[in-house]
């Protein structure tokens, strides 16, 4: 359409839209997980604690202002006027990769009449990535480790540990 110029583009984006993105995704996550713990064909009611609260480590703010909430432990907050760290960034992926393996676990082990939710949703679609949290009390490394294809491994470095930050 003339006149109208695309927010995301092959050129780039700009930070405001990334957080934007952050913050709709966690926030669609944290809404999943308060409808299956209020749904009575759900056995479990602690998707919320266990594949929201406990894993998000990242505080989004959209540039309407709206914040998530219910994270347990916050160690970033991103804001579009402050911008938009790669640790904070690498930091969020992780966290919603973890929160999505979580989910799919959870629902695996729930009583529903399919229990193919992490084969099917998780393994399946991450491939072939590798995330790797910076908090120092996580060492796990998330994602397929099928080595069919490349895999591509997002490390965070903690940006007090980096000799050019001294």
């Amino acid at each position: 359409m003339y006149g109208t110029r695309p927010d995301i583009h092959p050129s780039g984006v700009d930070d405001k839209y990334v957080i934007d993105f952050m913050y709709m995704m966690q926030s669609s996550m944290q809404g999943l997980c308060t409808k299956l713990d209020a749904d009575s064909g759900v056995t479990l009611t602690t998707y919320l604690a266990n594949c929201y609260a406990a894993l998000f480590h990242v505080r989004v703010s959209d540039y309407r202002g709206n914040m998530t909430n219910g994270e347990v432990t916050v160690d970033h907050i991103v804001e579009p006027a402050g911008g938009l760290s790669t640790a904070s960034l690498l930091e969020w992926i992780y966290d919603w990769v973890n929160a999505f393996e979580t989910l799919t676990e959870q629902l695996d082990g729930d009583s529903l009449t399919d229990s193919t939710y992490e084969s099917l949703c998780y393994f399946a679609n991450i491939l072939p990535y590798q995330f790797e949290s910076g908090r120092y009390d996580q060492t796990t490394i998330l994602g397929n480790d099928n080595t069919s294809g490349v895999i591509v491994e997002l490390h965070w470095r903690d940006e007090r540990d980096d000799p050019l930050n001294s």
